[in-house]
């Protein structure tokens, strides 16, 4: 009696590990079995131009791939300021005459390179005040706004008076210093006017232009610090550290990157809960509506519980849980 017992227990247990070993198994293959990455352009779109991501509702090329002509794009060989015959060229994501290296589906921006406007007294000539250079960048009639609370007006030298125009409102910052400075303490202890200036850029700016003036012609700095830049960048963005205010000529070195937000249309959200005809309306299936907090227009988000992108009509599908 007692052998057939443990034959019987015996065989429950080999059946235990039997199953335990079954569950292993599957366990193991579905957690191999990844799925493939979400879809971020349209079928038959290329969604690269080389290092950069190219999301729906942007395209590169053909009308077709993109929402509207508001978001196409162009990939070109190019170096960093457009030239199609440099020696260091390579695949750039171009909008008109801007570069975009960067988009974010998720939070509606992207990236641009500015440059930068400068002011020089020429020391081999005393009587020679360079001609003042300005940056700007017209944003009307596209998808993109300067984002407000991801960029700083910035201006360096100790002779300086910046100023930054948009929509015909001028707002400036000056910077004076009456002997060299360490640029790289300026990154530590904030630019409060000794060596450079900053300020923030409202909501809904479209339209920018900045230029430069002196209070004293640099007379009084004119041997350490006989040039002055102002720039838009990305407020973390360091770079202007490292700029040497006696080089004359080294500004086409820095190009800063700013940040632009971009919406979808003009609408807001609400407009469309009671709008019968939503054939325009730019979210696809899961997702979440977003009024844009910089100007008019509306974002699209995936639901919790989806990832993917939300402006392709099934571009959010559900999270995969690995076992």
């Amino acid at each position: 009696m007692k052998v057939v017992i443990l034959q019987i227990q015996q065989q429950h247990l080999s059946m235990a590990r039997f199953v335990f070993l079954v569950l292993l198994l599957v366990a193991e293959a579905a957690a191999a079995v990844a799925p493939p990455p979400p879809q971020i352009a349209k079928d038959g779109c290329n969604d690269k131009c080389g290092d950069t991501s190219v999301p729906y509702p942007f395209g590169i090329g053909k009308p077709s791939c993109c929402m509207n002509d508001d978001f196409l794009l162009e990939c070109l060989s190019t170096d960093q300021y457009g030239n199609k015959d440099a020696e260091n060229r390579k695949e750039r994501l171009w909008y008109g005459d801007f570069e975009i290296p960067n988009i974010y589906v998720e939070n509606g921006t992207a990236t641009t390179f500015l440059n930068m406007a400068y002011y020089c007294y020429n020391n081999s000539n005393p009587e020679d005040l360079l001609e003042p250079t300005t940056s700007s960048l017209d944003l009307s009639d596209t998808p993109f706004t300067f984002s407000s609370d991801k960029n700083k007006f910035t201006a360096v030298g100790c002779d300086t008076w910046a100023t930054m125009e948009y929509a015909r409102i001028p707002s400036s910052c000056m910077s004076l210093c009456y002997e060299p400075v360490n640029m790289t303490d300026m990154e530590y202890n904030g630019c409060s006017g000794v060596g450079c200036c900053r300020t923030e850029i409202p909501k809904g700016v479209k339209k920018l232009e900045i230029y430069l003036d002196t209070f004293h012609n640099f007379s009084k700095v004119k041997n350490f610090s006989p040039c002055s830049f102002a720039f838009l960048a990305e407020q973390n963005w360091s770079g202007f550290t490292s700029i040497d205010l006696t080089d004359l000529f080294g500004v086409d070195n820095y190009l800063p990157p700013a940040v632009l937000d971009w919406v979808v249309g003009n609408d807001t959200c609400e407009s469309f809960k009671n709008h019968s005809n939503k054939s325009y309306y730019a979210c696809g299936d899961n997702t979440n509506c977003i009024n844009s907090y910089n100007g008019p227009g509306y974002l699209c988000s995936c639901k919790s519980g989806y990832e993917g992108n939300p402006y392709l009509p099934q571009g959010c599908q559900g999270i995969y849980v690995y076992s």
